[in-house]
């Protein structure tokens, strides 16, 4: 008899987690706060404020890191020649006109591959919620015609 009340009581905890569940991953949208690790926080260096302040507040929903933010240009130089990237107008670049980078390239956590696109979308539909609330405008490399998932940029 105990035994069983326990069993119900824990399967009414699972029903009202199930309730709370992010449609897409099943990840829990409340009681749970991931945060940034200090790779994360360094390469969200030296990037534009309104584009930390979404991310900042994506992390709080959904576990992701932040793997690449400000890019030299030698760097940007090596990425073109290496095929990982298409120009050297790059938004991870200082923008002259405020010094800052306007893009970061992140992973999901837990990383699955480069081809687990699911878990970068999920990641990308927290951050354009985040970034809708706050006002603030985005662009997704996942949506180009050569695709980027782990790219986010402020619109230009």
């Amino acid at each position: 008899m105990i035994l069983s009340k326990i069993s119900q009581k824990n399967s009414k905890k699972e029903q009202k987690k199930k309730l709370k569940a992010d449609p897409l991953g099943g990840l829990p949208l409340e009681d749970t706060m991931y945060y940034f690790g200090r790779e994360s926080r360094r390469n969200l260096e030296g990037v534009h404020p309104e584009l930390v302040i979404v991310a900042e507040a994506a992390i709080k929903r959904i576990d992701f890191k932040v793997i690449e933010g400000i890019r030299h240009i030698d760097r940007q130089r090596e990425l073109v020649k290496e095929g990982k990237s298409w120009t050297m107008d790059s938004m991870h670049l200082v923008q002259p006109h405020d010094g800052y980078a306007h893009a970061i390239d992140f992973i999901p956590h837990p990383f699955k591959g480069w081809e687990d696109i699911l878990s970068f979308a999920h990641v990308i539909m927290v951050f354009g919620e985040e970034a809708a609330r706050l006002g603030v405008r985005l662009e997704f490399g996942g949506n180009w015609s050569k695709k980027d998932y782990p790219h986010i940029q402020l619109s230009r």
